[in-house]
């Protein structure tokens, strides 16, 4: 089942276009903040938590939102998730 939730941050202004460019560039407001993306992989574990109760999940996602989702599940900063490599597996035991 896909879930918005796990799609990649919203770069909005920025989306497209080739990140070296953006090096200097100052951020807009329209970026999907750090917050946001807490909040979202908030929504998401909740998501998994009342749509299977008791099942194993495989979720799959991209780099910023699985560590969010990490941060958020291990009550962590981001900045303290290691980055994940390509194809990377990590279980998470949700309590129900």
């Amino acid at each position: 089942k896909v879930t918005p939730l796990l799609r990649e941050r919203d770069w909005g202004s920025f989306t497209g276009r080739y990140i070296p460019d953006l090096k200097d560039a100052v951020w807009t407001d329209d970026i999907e903040t750090i917050d946001e993306l807490k909040l979202r992989a908030e929504r998401f574990l909740e998501y998994i938590r009342r749509e299977y109760n008791g099942k194993t999940v495989l979720a799959v996602g991209h780099g910023i939102i699985n560590k969010a989702i990490q941060a958020v599940f291990y009550n962590k900063e981001m900045k303290d998730i290691p980055r994940m490599e390509n194809a990377e597996v990590r279980v998470l035991k949700l309590k129900l």
